[in-house]
This record gives C-alpha cells, sequence and structure tokens, in this order.
C-alpha cells in the first residue's frame, strides 16, 4: 500500500484552509466578536496533527496487513488526545469564547474525519 503523504498535505491544507475561511465569514458576518486569530491558530493546529498522523500512519503501511489496521486505530487515538488536549489549553486560556471555540473545533474535526474516511477509503480500494 502506498501513501503518498505530498499529496494528503496538500489536499487537508485545502480542506483545512477552505473551512476557516468560511468559519472566518460566518464569525465576521454574525457573530464579529469570535472573528479572531483563534481560529487561523485551531487550523494550524489540525494541520500539523493531521501531518503528524499520515506519517505514522504511512510507517504501519509498509508494514502491512493487520499492522495497518492496528495502526491506524492508534493514530486516531492519539489524534484526538491531542486535539482535546488543545480543547482544554483553549478552554482555560480564553473561557469567554469557549462556546465559539468549541463550535470551531468540532467543526474542523467533522471536516477531518470526513477527509480521512474518504481518503483512506479510496486508497484501500487500490
Amino acid at each position: 500500500m502506498e501513501l503518498r503523504i505530498k499529496t494528503y498535505a496538500i489536499r487537508i491544507l485545502v480542506c483545512l484552509g477552505v473551512t476557516a475561511l468560511l468559519l472566518l465569514g460566518v464569525a465576521y458576518a454574525f457573530y464579529p466578536v469570535a472573528f479572531s486569530w483563534k481560529i487561523l491558530l485551531l487550523a494550524a493546529v489540525f494541520y500539523s496533527v493531521c501531518l503528524l498522523g499520515i506519517v505514522l500512519i504511512a510507517r504501519f503501511a509498509k508494514r502491512g496487513g493487520r499492522t495497518f489496521i492496528s495502526g491506524y486505530m492508534a493514530v486516531k487515538a492519539i489524534k484526538i488526545v491531542l486535539l482535546l488536549i488543545t480543547l482544554l489549553v483553549f478552554f482555560f486560556a480564553d473561557r469567554d469564547a469557549i462556546r465559539w471555540i468549541t463550535v470551531v473545533f468540532f467543526t474542523f474535526y467533522i471536516v477531518m474525519l470526513v477527509f480521512d474516511t474518504v481518503y483512506f477509503s479510496r486508497i484501500l480500494k487500490k
């Protein structure tokens, strides 16, 4: 199984970038108080975690078989733990905007899950 890390990195960057721009537009239009650099910071954190994940998954993919599946699930668990730690840091840093940050966090997380599901389902079909 061949994982193209560069392709994954570019596609997830575009996906998270478009989501960040949409969220910034919604924040600016409907909730100007939430229009903040924190949205871009969360996008950068999600991008970094996704890159870490694909590098780890690529290592498991070289071994193949059940190792890939076990590794994939372990990487998913590592990702969620890292992202929840990030959410906790944001919670303690800015308690006033935690509702908006939580909405942005879960929007990015859903986008990441959908992207990963589509990307890996296409790779596993090949």
